[in-house]
């Protein structure tokens, strides 16, 4: 007994000696505070309540603070890879990690450091986690680039470090951002800079859910100088063209829904602009989770969604259907087991879903909101 107690106390210590040293690697807003050369909060802190989708839970929900968005200009700081992680005093600015970062749980991973290449210059950093992502891409990192330009008298940078794949989004909206190529310096996973100043803006949403401001931001951009004018499409995305979590008799559903009006949509056909405008314009949006669901930022108030999920449920666009005021119906596909592809992770699989029943559960929204054919 008296061996196993102390067994018990030794993993204890251990335990505690553990999270002390993780600790210890990081550096918080706070201590930065009392060494930056300049900081500008951008937006004051916020509370939002988070809502719970009906498929995952039927509790009231609870409140989320998201932090202050800020810029904060820094001295011995250096930046990381791909993902933009921000080094001062061999340590980890744990602002600038993305919520679901590895490190917050291993930071010793990026342990130890390279030899930082020397940047003179005062270089920004937008880089982020999830940047080859559209929805992460529009939500979290454009609007990060949009606080670096407008405190640009008072924080002035050179360049701005960015994790950029030359994508067709990322290359549209950094224009409509006024961002050239000469203003960017490509991150890569083996990179350590070292730059005489840097400037860091923070991370504007917590957990998906995005502040108003941002969505404000993301309608000015896309929708400047665009007037409505009919409002009255109707529409239905494909994931046809996408890689990952199609349904695979998506005809089924595209065939009753031709008859209430709707177009298929390939949103890869579209640009950023025109996606935004398709969205501004429609009354009814239905679609399958994915992060062709980000356009519902450019909807009007009242439009009615309907997201239809596979196995796998995510709240990110529910979330965002109660700061855009949407009428929003969240359906649960059911898998015909035999046709699907059951190997594949859960939030990536594709699958056969049982149409009649899926066909019953769309009809009774549109008999109660009396669409009709």
């Amino acid at each position: 007994m008296r061996l196993l107690i102390t067994l018990l106390a030794i993993i204890s210590l251990f335990s505690i000696a553990t999270t002390e040293t993780s600790s210890s690697l990081f550096i918080f807003k706070e201590e930065c505070l009392q060494n930056h050369l300049k900081y500008i909060e951008y937006h004051k802190p916020i509370t939002i309540k988070k809502h719970s989708l009906s498929l995952i839970a039927h509790n009231g929900g609870y409140f989320k603070n998201i932090p202050s968005s800020y810029v904060m200009e820094l001295e011995n700081a250096s930046v990381l890879g791909n993902d933009g992680v921000i080094i001062i005093h061999d340590k980890i600015f744990i602002d600038s990690l993305w919520q679901w970062n590895h490190l917050f749980k291993s930071p010793r991973d990026i342990f130890p450091l390279s030899k930082p290449t020397i940047y003179n210059g005062r270089l920004a950093v937008g880089a982020l986690n999830g940047s080859s992502n559209y929805y992460h891409w529009m939500t979290e990192i454009l609007p990060r680039l949009y606080m670096l330009l407008n405190v640009k008298k008072e924080i002035p940078f050179d360049q701005i470090y960015l994790s950029y794949s030359n994508t067709p989004y990322q290359k549209e909206t950094l224009a409509l951002l006024g961002i050239t190529q000469d203003n960017i310096i490509r991150a890569h996973a083996t990179d350590h800079i070292l730059p005489s100043k840097l400037i860091f803006p923070s991370q504007v949403a917590v957990s998906c859910l995005s502040p108003e401001w941002v969505i404000n931001f993301l309608k000015y951009l896309c929708l400047k100088n665009y007037s409505l004018k009919n409002g009255k499409r109707r529409i239905f995305i494909s994931r046809k063209k996408a890689e990952l979590r199609k349904i695979l008799n998506e005809d089924d559903i595209t065939t009753f829904l031709d008859t209430y009006g709707f177009e298929t949509i390939l949103l890869e056909n579209l640009s950023v602009v025109e996606q935004a405008q398709l969205f501004y314009e429609s009354e009814w949006i239905i679609g399958i989770h994915g992060a062709g669901l980000t356009n519902l930022v450019f909807t009007r108030p009242g439009t009615h969604v309907i997201e239809l999920f596979q196995e796998h449920l995510d709240e990110t666009f529910f979330d965002l259907s109660f700061p855009l005021k949407l009428n929003y119906y969240p359906i649960k596909t059911h898998a015909v087991n035999d046709l699907s592809d059951t190997k594949m992770d859960i939030r990536f699989r594709n699958t056969t879903i049982d149409w009649l029943l899926l066909k019953s559960e769309i009809w009774e929204i549109f008999n109660k909101n009396k669409l009709i054919y």
